[in-house]
């Protein structure tokens, strides 16, 4: 047994079942495009709103504020006063109230639920 790691056989650590599952999940892109996976990976971020801007829903007391909704969680944050866009990554769409009774959701769907 090596003495420098936490386990010295991954069956050990998980079956061979859950390993299996892993490798039977559908990528989220074409892993034979021949592309690095540095594009690919841009390529998705894209996919999923990044670099073009996410919508951002800010709601004070439950009436969204004047100019949401806003194209990026920096523009967002500056509306409100925040230095930091880290709380509203933390509080999107989990419809807990942040500071001063702020709410965030990427959607006006999410809101009303």
């Amino acid at each position: 047994m090596n003495s420098k790691r936490y386990f010295s056989n991954i069956i050990d650590f998980i079956d061979i079942e859950e390993i299996n599952a892993l490798f039977e999940i559908e990528p989220p892109f074409n892993i034979y495009s021949k592309k690095s996976h540095c594009i690919l990976s841009k390529e998705y971020a894209n996919t999923q709103g990044s670099r073009k801007g996410y919508n951002l829903h800010i709601y004070k007391d439950g009436e969204e504020i004047p100019g949401s909704p806003f194209n990026s969680y920096r523009e967002g944050g500056k509306a409100i006063g925040l230095a930091s866009v880290s709380s509203i990554c933390n509080y999107i769409n989990t419809g807990k109230v942040f500071k001063d009774g702020y709410t965030f959701f990427s959607s006006p769907t999410f809101a009303r639920s």
